[in-house]
């Protein structure tokens, strides 16, 4: 065909043009695990993520191992609770490891990255007088930045994000994915720059995929009603308590 294209050369045109990138969640994962950090409650969505997942042709194989934190005095107990809490909604999920409590301080590396994290949204200088009298003292700084203010504010949740990075590091460099629940920061106690950052600190130098999971903050076990809210979603899904 002279002065134009062939349908063939079109078709194939066209399929180019609506080709979706190729990702991680279009290949098979073989026996990679998935990795699941349920170290703050949101209703069960956590779980049931990686369940749905383990259900699609790609994901079929992959291990899900389960991580929760607790006091070091309640490490045994906590692992039955969750070992029986997965028996009951028949998830299938085996592989159960408890950490203690993320109270201590990170180690030095993880300091100097979260450092050059910071560098790129800190606050050279306050803004202009006239913008601090009109605001709110409980408001954060200007949007994009980190002051020294908000470091002395954050430490502790600073330092939980640094050792968090350290367990991912410690058990998951190989994993096909992790999933992780997220705690509630009030917007008022974090600036929104930082609180990127603290996810950016948790994700940094791991090849893997990391799904941030925010929920309801509610009870794992029991809802107001008297319903389980990972029951609720687990029958929606077609499963039922036994």
């Amino acid at each position: 065909m002279q002065g134009g294209l062939s349908l063939a050369t079109q078709h194939q045109a066209l399929v180019s043009l609506h080709r979706q990138p190729q990702t991680s969640f279009q290949s098979k994962q073989g026996w990679r695990t998935l990795d699941v950090y349920g170290l703050c409650e949101n209703g069960g969505l956590t779980m049931l993520i990686p369940y749905v997942l383990t259900h699609t042709k790609k994901w079929a194989r992959c291990p899900v191992r389960v991580f929760v934190s607790s006091p070091p005095e309640q490490l045994e107990e906590k692992h039955k609770e969750i070992h029986s809490l997965l028996r009951r909604f028949r998830l299938g999920f085996q592989h159960v490891t408890v950490l203690p409590e993320l109270t201590g301080k990170p180690q030095e590396t993880s300091q100097k990255a979260f450092e050059d994290l910071v560098a790129f949204h800190w606050l050279q200088k306050p803004p202009p007088k006239g913008d601090l009298e009109s605001s709110s003292l409980n408001t954060p700084d200007p949007s994009g930045y980190i002051s020294e203010q908000d470091l002395q504010g954050n430490q502790k949740q600073m330092e939980w994000h640094m050792c968090l990075h350290e367990v991912l590091w410690q058990y998951s460099q190989d994993a096909a994915l992790i999933v992780m629940s997220l705690p509630v920061i009030p917007w008022s106690a974090c600036p929104g720059a930082l609180h990127m950052t603290w996810l950016e600190m948790l994700s940094r130098g791991l090849t893997c995929p990391i799904a941030f999971i925010h929920g309801k903050q509610q009870d794992l076990a029991v809802s107001d009603s008297g319903e389980t809210e990972l029951g609720r979603v687990a029958h929606n899904l077609g499963l039922k308590e036994p």
